[in-house]
């Protein structure tokens, strides 16, 4: 029988209900040996863990936070179930320490969503800044501010970025050039995205779909210091329609 841990480090699958389900789903995230913290002195002592949560209903994503806390209070490394409790102030405590890292959590998951950062979006010799929320494709700005684009910039974007499959990666209808910097910063396209921007109308150096680069944590980082400018291809090539 595999862990949870041993899962997650071969990408398996845990099978619920009839259907495979990836091990994050069901185990709220994997964690590597190199950031897991070893709080266990034996394999005994993580399966009485694992018991006393299960029986106090607290998900295994919280685990790692109740038991660092508890590590700040004891000072050991070791910790036994009795030793997490009593330092922490009993079962109720453990239970109300854990719903509170679920709150703070959902706190800056909605602070995350709220984010915002500023794009300098080009077509030919025009340009203009728009907002781009977190979770966004860099397709889902431009269809966003469609209308505000072809007025401002005085182009029809219609021929320019379509996003034909609606998102799918079917298509190269969606290609923006990026600034290097930003390009860069980006983890590489995947094998499928390359295969579509080898369809696309000329593609650069710096090209991607729009429909698979999304403002995420590390972007908005990113974006606190550097400017992020999209340039919008005079073409495209509708791979969808072909």
């Amino acid at each position: 029988m595999f862990t949870a841990a041993a899962l997650c480090r071969t990408g398996g699958f845990l099978v619920a209900r009839g259907r495979p389900l990836p091990v994050a789903a069901v185990y709220g995230r994997c964690r590597s040996n190199t950031t897991r913290q070893r709080w266990f002195s034996s394999t005994e002592d993580n399966r009485s863990f694992e018991e006393y949560f299960k029986a106090l209903q607290i998900h295994p994503s919280f685990h790692d936070e109740v038991l660092g806390e508890a590590k700040k209070q004891t000072g050991s490394d070791n910790l036994t179930v009795a030793s997490l409790s009593e330092a922490l102030g009993g079962d109720e405590a453990v239970v109300l320490l854990a719903k509170s890292i679920q709150k703070q959590r959902r706190k800056e998951q909605k602070k995350r969503r709220s984010r915002r950062v500023d794009v300098i979006l080009q077509i030919a010799e025009h340009q203009k800044t728009y907002s781009w929320k977190y979770g966004e494709s860099l397709l889902d700005l431009v269809d966003k501010n469609r209308t505000d684009i072809e007025l401002s910039l005085k182009e029809d974007m219609q021929g320019r970025v379509q996003g034909s499959c609606g998102g799918q990666m079917a298509c190269s209808t969606c290609q923006v050039y990026l600034d290097e910097v930003t390009f860069a910063f980006l983890p590489p396209p995947t094998e499928a995205e390359q295969d579509m921007l080898g369809l696309a109308f000329e593609p650069q150096s710096t090209s991607r779909l729009g429909c698979q680069v999304k403002l995420n944590d590390e972007l908005v980082e990113y974006a606190q210091g550097n400017k992020i400018h999209v340039f919008v291809p005079s073409e495209v090539n509708d791979q969808w329609l072909d």
